[in-house]
Protein backbone atom coordinates (compact mmCIF):
# COMPACT_ATOMS: atom_id res chain seq x y z
CA UNK A 1 0.00 0.00 0.00
CA UNK A 2 1.18 3.21 -1.13
CA UNK A 3 1.59 5.58 1.99
CA UNK A 4 2.98 8.97 0.68
CA UNK A 5 1.41 11.58 1.41
CA UNK A 6 0.45 13.65 -1.55
CA UNK A 7 2.38 17.40 -1.44
CA UNK A 8 0.25 20.38 -0.07
CA UNK A 9 -0.64 22.98 -2.98
CA UNK A 10 0.70 26.09 -1.43
CA UNK A 11 -0.58 29.45 -2.35
CA UNK A 12 0.17 33.14 -1.88
CA UNK A 13 -3.08 35.29 -2.91
CA UNK A 14 -3.57 38.93 -2.38
CA UNK A 15 -6.76 39.79 -1.37
CA UNK A 16 -9.38 41.21 0.94
CA UNK A 17 -11.56 40.60 3.93
CA UNK A 18 -15.05 40.97 3.01
CA UNK A 19 -16.46 38.71 6.25
CA UNK A 20 -14.37 37.38 9.00
CA UNK A 21 -16.41 35.30 11.54
CA UNK A 22 -15.50 33.29 14.67
CA UNK A 23 -14.91 29.71 14.97
CA UNK A 24 -14.56 27.65 18.33
CA UNK A 25 -12.89 29.47 20.11
CA UNK A 26 -9.85 30.46 18.39
CA UNK A 27 -10.36 29.87 15.14
CA UNK A 28 -11.83 32.34 12.40
CA UNK A 29 -13.36 31.79 8.81
CA UNK A 30 -12.40 34.38 6.01
CA UNK A 31 -14.76 35.73 3.29
CA UNK A 32 -11.97 36.55 1.17
CA UNK A 33 -12.34 38.68 -2.36
CA UNK A 34 -8.95 37.85 -4.99
CA UNK A 35 -9.23 39.07 -8.27
CA UNK A 36 -7.28 35.09 -9.37
CA UNK A 37 -9.37 32.99 -7.61
CA UNK A 38 -12.81 34.99 -6.75
CA UNK A 39 -14.43 34.52 -3.62
CA UNK A 40 -12.02 32.03 -0.95
CA UNK A 41 -13.53 30.88 2.08
CA UNK A 42 -10.50 30.57 4.63
CA UNK A 43 -9.87 29.20 8.24
CA UNK A 44 -7.57 30.74 10.08
CA UNK A 45 -6.37 28.49 12.95
CA UNK A 46 -5.43 30.23 15.85
CA UNK A 47 -6.39 33.62 14.63
CA UNK A 48 -8.09 34.29 17.90
CA UNK A 49 -5.04 33.65 19.81
CA UNK A 50 -3.80 36.69 21.55
CA UNK A 51 -0.22 35.78 21.11
CA UNK A 52 -1.10 34.96 16.95
CA UNK A 53 0.83 36.49 13.40
CA UNK A 54 -2.39 36.76 12.43
CA UNK A 55 -4.85 38.07 14.56
CA UNK A 56 -4.89 42.21 13.27
CA UNK A 57 -4.48 40.50 9.82
CA UNK A 58 -7.71 38.54 9.84
CA UNK A 59 -9.95 41.61 10.48
CA UNK A 60 -12.46 42.58 7.37
CA UNK A 61 -11.88 45.28 5.19
CA UNK A 62 -8.13 44.54 5.12
CA UNK A 63 -5.91 44.19 2.05
CA UNK A 64 -3.57 41.32 3.13
CA UNK A 65 -1.37 38.38 0.87
CA UNK A 66 -2.63 35.06 2.21
CA UNK A 67 -0.57 31.77 2.45
CA UNK A 68 -3.22 29.02 1.68
CA UNK A 69 -3.03 25.62 1.84
CA UNK A 70 -5.78 24.66 -1.43
CA UNK A 71 -8.02 21.95 -0.72
CA UNK A 72 -9.01 19.47 -4.31
CA UNK A 73 -11.96 19.89 -6.05
CA UNK A 74 -15.08 19.48 -3.79
CA UNK A 75 -13.23 21.01 -0.82
CA UNK A 76 -14.91 24.97 0.10
CA UNK A 77 -12.73 25.51 3.06
CA UNK A 78 -9.31 25.72 2.57
CA UNK A 79 -6.78 26.37 5.29
CA UNK A 80 -5.04 30.08 5.61
CA UNK A 81 -1.36 29.41 7.20
CA UNK A 82 0.01 32.98 7.19
CA UNK A 83 -1.54 36.81 6.51
CA UNK A 84 0.35 39.55 5.88
CA UNK A 85 -1.48 42.58 5.79
CA UNK A 86 -0.83 45.41 3.26
CA UNK A 87 -3.35 48.02 3.71
CA UNK A 88 -5.41 48.05 7.35
CA UNK A 89 -7.49 50.87 5.78
CA UNK A 90 -7.23 52.49 9.26
CA UNK A 91 -10.05 55.25 7.92
CA UNK A 92 -12.62 53.00 8.26
CA UNK A 93 -12.16 52.56 11.89
CA UNK A 94 -11.93 56.32 12.73
CA UNK A 95 -15.64 56.98 11.23
CA UNK A 96 -18.37 54.81 11.91
CA UNK A 97 -20.48 55.95 8.55
CA UNK A 98 -17.16 54.77 6.52
CA UNK A 99 -17.02 52.29 8.17
CA UNK A 100 -20.75 51.03 7.62
CA UNK A 101 -20.26 52.21 3.83
CA UNK A 102 -17.51 49.51 3.96
CA UNK A 103 -19.18 46.84 5.22
CA UNK A 104 -22.62 47.33 2.93
CA UNK A 105 -20.16 47.15 -0.41
CA UNK A 106 -18.34 44.03 1.26
CA UNK A 107 -21.94 42.54 2.03
CA UNK A 108 -23.11 43.32 -1.40
CA UNK A 109 -19.98 41.50 -3.46
CA UNK A 110 -20.66 38.36 -0.88
CA UNK A 111 -24.09 38.45 -1.54
CA UNK A 112 -23.87 38.49 -5.39
CA UNK A 113 -21.04 36.19 -6.10
CA UNK A 114 -20.40 32.23 -6.85
CA UNK A 115 -17.63 31.41 -4.57
CA UNK A 116 -14.20 30.32 -6.68
CA UNK A 117 -15.32 32.39 -9.84
CA UNK A 118 -13.00 35.21 -11.16
CA UNK A 119 -14.32 38.65 -11.34
CA UNK A 120 -11.48 41.06 -11.97
CA UNK A 121 -13.17 43.84 -13.55
CA UNK A 122 -15.79 43.54 -10.33
CA UNK A 123 -12.75 43.13 -8.15
CA UNK A 124 -11.17 46.45 -9.64
CA UNK A 125 -14.53 48.43 -9.37
CA UNK A 126 -14.43 47.08 -5.72
CA UNK A 127 -11.27 48.33 -4.61
CA UNK A 128 -11.81 51.48 -6.00
CA UNK A 129 -14.80 52.14 -4.22
CA UNK A 130 -13.74 51.06 -1.00
CA UNK A 131 -10.48 53.40 -1.55
CA UNK A 132 -12.63 56.43 -2.46
CA UNK A 133 -14.53 56.02 0.70
CA UNK A 134 -11.89 57.96 2.78
CA UNK A 135 -12.65 61.04 0.66
CA UNK A 136 -15.81 60.90 -0.06
CA UNK A 137 -18.74 63.40 1.45
CA UNK A 138 -21.18 61.37 -0.38
CA UNK A 139 -21.51 57.88 1.03
CA UNK A 140 -25.39 57.17 0.10
CA UNK A 141 -24.12 58.04 -3.63
CA UNK A 142 -21.01 55.83 -3.39
CA UNK A 143 -23.07 52.54 -2.48
CA UNK A 144 -25.89 53.28 -4.72
CA UNK A 145 -23.86 53.48 -7.78
CA UNK A 146 -21.60 50.25 -6.62
CA UNK A 147 -24.37 48.39 -6.25
CA UNK A 148 -26.17 49.62 -9.47
CA UNK A 149 -22.75 48.30 -11.21
CA UNK A 150 -22.71 45.21 -10.13
CA UNK A 151 -25.98 44.52 -11.06
CA UNK A 152 -24.89 45.86 -14.75
CA UNK A 153 -21.96 43.75 -14.12
CA UNK A 154 -24.15 40.60 -13.48
CA UNK A 155 -26.55 41.16 -15.96
CA UNK A 156 -29.56 41.77 -13.91
CA UNK A 157 -29.94 45.88 -14.24
CA UNK A 158 -30.62 48.48 -17.21
CA UNK A 159 -32.41 51.72 -17.90
CA UNK A 160 -34.09 51.33 -21.38
CA UNK A 161 -35.16 53.52 -23.68
CA UNK A 162 -38.82 53.08 -22.97
CA UNK A 163 -41.67 51.20 -21.46
CA UNK A 164 -40.84 47.27 -21.56
CA UNK A 165 -44.35 46.72 -22.76
CA UNK A 166 -44.78 49.40 -25.47
CA UNK A 167 -41.22 50.63 -26.06
CA UNK A 168 -42.81 54.64 -25.69
CA UNK A 169 -40.44 56.75 -24.29
CA UNK A 170 -41.11 57.99 -20.72
CA UNK A 171 -39.00 60.85 -19.38
CA UNK A 172 -40.46 59.80 -15.92
CA UNK A 173 -41.94 56.03 -15.00
CA UNK A 174 -42.48 52.94 -13.29
CA UNK A 175 -40.25 49.93 -11.84
CA UNK A 176 -41.49 46.40 -11.14
CA UNK A 177 -39.90 43.00 -11.08
CA UNK A 178 -36.70 44.33 -12.46
CA UNK A 179 -38.00 46.44 -15.68
CA UNK A 180 -39.38 49.86 -16.30
CA UNK A 181 -43.01 50.54 -17.76
CA UNK A 182 -45.00 53.64 -18.68
CA UNK A 183 -47.74 54.87 -17.11
CA UNK A 184 -50.22 52.89 -19.41
CA UNK A 185 -48.79 49.88 -18.83
CA UNK A 186 -47.46 49.75 -14.82
CA UNK A 187 -48.14 46.95 -13.12
CA UNK A 188 -49.87 46.71 -9.50
CA UNK A 189 -47.24 48.08 -6.73
CA UNK A 190 -45.05 49.60 -9.27
CA UNK A 191 -42.13 51.88 -7.90
CA UNK A 192 -42.50 55.60 -9.76
CA UNK A 193 -39.34 57.36 -10.79
CA UNK A 194 -39.45 60.72 -11.77
CA UNK A 195 -37.49 62.34 -14.90
CA UNK A 196 -34.71 63.59 -12.44
CA UNK A 197 -34.69 60.54 -10.32
CA UNK A 198 -33.88 58.63 -14.00
CA UNK A 199 -31.21 61.25 -14.99
CA UNK A 200 -29.64 60.32 -11.20
CA UNK A 201 -30.32 56.58 -11.60
CA UNK A 202 -28.49 56.67 -15.02
CA UNK A 203 -25.42 58.45 -13.94
CA UNK A 204 -24.93 56.42 -10.34
CA UNK A 205 -25.07 53.28 -13.07
CA UNK A 206 -23.40 54.15 -16.05
CA UNK A 207 -21.03 57.14 -15.33
CA UNK A 208 -17.15 56.43 -14.69
CA UNK A 209 -16.39 59.85 -12.92
CA UNK A 210 -16.52 59.78 -9.08
CA UNK A 211 -16.51 62.96 -8.75
CA UNK A 212 -19.63 63.61 -10.81
CA UNK A 213 -21.69 60.43 -8.96
CA UNK A 214 -20.45 62.06 -5.41
CA UNK A 215 -22.25 65.51 -6.27
CA UNK A 216 -25.29 63.70 -7.29
CA UNK A 217 -28.11 64.41 -5.01
CA UNK A 218 -29.71 61.60 -3.52
CA UNK A 219 -32.80 62.07 -1.19
CA UNK A 220 -33.42 59.46 1.24
CA UNK A 221 -36.74 58.66 -0.46
CA UNK A 222 -34.71 57.67 -3.77
CA UNK A 223 -32.43 55.87 -1.63
CA UNK A 224 -35.60 53.91 -0.35
CA UNK A 225 -36.82 53.25 -3.99
CA UNK A 226 -33.18 52.07 -5.07
CA UNK A 227 -33.23 49.55 -2.12
CA UNK A 228 -36.10 48.20 -2.73
CA UNK A 229 -35.88 48.28 -6.79
CA UNK A 230 -32.55 45.86 -5.95
CA UNK A 231 -33.84 43.83 -3.29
Amino acid sequence: MNTTKKPKCLIRIQGITLKSIDYGEYDKILHVFTREEGILHLIAKGANRPTSANKTGSQSLIDAEFLTEKKGEGHSLHVCREITPSDYRLYLRDDIDKLRTGCGLAHAVLRSQIPEHPAPPLFSLFHIYLDRIKVSANMPALSASFALKLLRYEGLFALPAGCSECGHFFPDGFFSEKLFYCADHRPEKSLFFSEEEFQILFLLAYSREISLIESLPISPELIKKIEIALY
